[in-house]
This record gives C-alpha cells, sequence and structure tokens, in this order.
C-alpha cells in the first residue's frame, strides 16, 4: 500500500511542482531542500471473515504538506486531497478524505507551515 500511495502522488505533475523536497514515509530526510510531505499510517484494520482474514485492509493515513509559506502548504494540501479523495482503482478499492487541519512548526524565527489530511484508504492486498 505505501509504495502504490506515494507512487500515486508523485505521478502528479502539478504535486511534483509544488513538492519539490519529495514525498517519504515516516520522516523528511535532512538535507532536502524544498517543500515537502510525509505520510504516515495511523491505523491498520484487517478485513475478518468468518472464514479468517479477508483480502482488504482499512488504514487511516495522515498526509503531512510542510511548506515555508501557509499558502504553499495549503496549495499542496488542496492537490492531495483532488488526486486522492474519492480515488478507486485496483488494488485501491476506495480513498476518501477524513478531516484536514493548519499547523505551523517551527519557532517564531523559523516557521514551518504545515496543512495536515487523513484519509481512509481501502486496500486490497
Amino acid at each position: 500500500m505505501k509504495t502504490a500511495l506515494r507512487n500515486l502522488l508523485i505521478g502528479d505533475p502539478l504535486l511534483a511542482s509544488l513538492t519539490p523536497g519529495g514525498v517519504s514515509w515516516g520522516i523528511h530526510g535532512q538535507g532536502i531542500a524544498g517543500d515537502y510531505i510525509v505520510l504516515q499510517v495511523i491505523s491498520r484494520v484487517p478485513d475478518r471473515l468468518m472464514a479468517g482474514r479477508g483480502s482488504l485492509t482499512t488504514y487511516r493515513v495522515q498526509i503531512d504538506c510542510y511548506a515555508q509559506t501557509d499558502l504553499d502548504a495549503e496549495a499542496m494540501a488542496q492537490s492531495v486531497e483532488r488526486i486522492l479523495d474519492g480515488y478507486k482503482s485496483e488494488p485501491f478499492q476506495g480513498i476518501l478524505f477524513v478531516t484536514g487541519q493548519d499547523l505551523t512548526d517551527g519557532d517564531e524565527n523559523q516557521p514551518i507551515h504545515r496543512a495536515s489530511l487523513d484519509f481512509t484508504v481501502v486496500y486490497r492486498g
């Protein structure tokens, strides 16, 4: 799921132009310049059937868009939502936007603006 979701995001030309620092899972590597996106799996719930485990897993994925300005973080978030919300194509059975928020990290001398989005991802695999 992780590779497929990341490929879906980096394959979009507009989002690629907004994220020169790239898209990564878990952490953003030090020394990589430019606005970037970090993905985290918040929860993973396997499909359970009376006959055993099913082929679907439902994930809650947090996608954090980091930028030097609030408007740039918002532009990245809007692009991510455009790409993912309502997406359905194998192996994804459906991706739905759940919630979002705007945050600021760093300090007053060097703020980093963040738009945080949560998605439900139903994945076959």
